[in-house]
């Protein structure tokens, strides 16, 4: 199984190619009372003393200066929560922190979190649920995140669990209770089990649930690698704003490495690759979930 640590990882790897970021190892925090005011590092390079920020995980923190005697850092009242990314108290001591990491984890995070958006409608999660039918009743409420039916069928119990396909449905997304129901004709026999396969959006991770494998989106194993073509998409023309810093003294020695465009040219490669990648998933769904015949109102 692939988690998003993992994902984070492949991309940043990927986008880093040779090139690496500094690190340290983050000891503890440094604490007034019950209140985190710094961070306690270990193992510094020499040449990095002053005014950084540090990734703690999903979480980016700003130190003013550090202090190698002690391990201790002097940082500002505002040094959490940097660029918007997460609290991370759980960050274990002995952990590896990166020093002004070039593409953070919550960066990577958010664009990876943005992929697993972009393959909804195409790729889609499936869940199950189940009513004791009503002889004469249409209408069954439905969970609050069903889009859409694949499959509905009516159990038969005894020996061999047969099923009967129900065809015709019409799904009602917004009532004006707020709810969602299904509607299906009278089955005509009471106490039977309605078995309705819905799709639904997938679900999207929390940045603190890193070590979370992927399928608990609700999608396939199988298309753990397209939020990591989208992210790396998203991310890559970030080199070739190097070159726009005109006024910058490093500008000079980049333009030696970095072409312009290329960045942008492997954008769309990459962007191109989720495209047919998305394709091929979607073919796979549609095998194990066709489409039916199914209404859906007020949506």
């Amino acid at each position: 199984m692939t988690s998003f640590d993992q994902l984070v990882e492949r991309v940043r790897a990927d986008l880093m190619g040779p090139a690496s970021d500094q690190v340290c190892t983050f000891t503890d925090w440094m604490l007034d009372g019950s209140d985190k005011v710094g961070v306690k590092l270990a193992d510094m390079p020499a040449d990095q003393a002053t005014r950084f920020l540090l990734e703690l995980g999903p979480e980016l923190v700003f130190v003013s200066s550090y202090e190698p005697q002690t391990g201790n850092t002097s940082c500002p009242s505002w040094f959490r929560q940097r660029q918007g990314s997460p609290a991370n108290d759980s960050f274990p001591p002995g952990s590896m922190a990166i020093i002004d990491p070039r593409w953070s984890y919550w960066t990577i995070w958010q664009k990876l979190v943005a992929g697993v958006n972009a393959c909804y409608p195409n790729l889609f999660a499936v869940k199950n649920v189940e009513f004791e039918s009503e002889p004469y009743g249409e209408r069954y409420l439905m969970p609050s995140d069903c889009e859409s039916i694949a499959d509905i069928r009516l159990v038969y119990p005894g020996p061999g669990n047969h099923e009967r396909p129900i065809q015709r449905s019409t799904l009602d997304v917004s009532n004006v209770d707020g709810n969602r129901y299904l509607f299906i004709p009278e089955v005509g026999i009471g106490g039977q089990t309605i078995r309705v396969t819905y799709r639904t959006r997938p679900v999207l991770p929390a940045p603190t649930a890193g070590s979370a494998d992927f399928t608990t989106t609700g999608l396939p194993e199988s298309a753990a690698d397209l939020p990591e073509l989208y992210a790396k998409a998203a991310l890559m023309p970030t080199p070739d704003a190097s070159r726009t810093q005109t006024s910058s003294i490093e500008q000079s020695e980049r333009n030696k490495y970095v072409q312009a465009g290329s960045g942008s040219s492997l954008a769309r490669l990459w962007m191109q690759m989720f495209s047919d990648r998305l394709q091929q998933e979607r073919q796979k769904l549609e095998v194990l979930y066709p489409l039916r015949t199914s209404h859906r109102l007020n949506g």
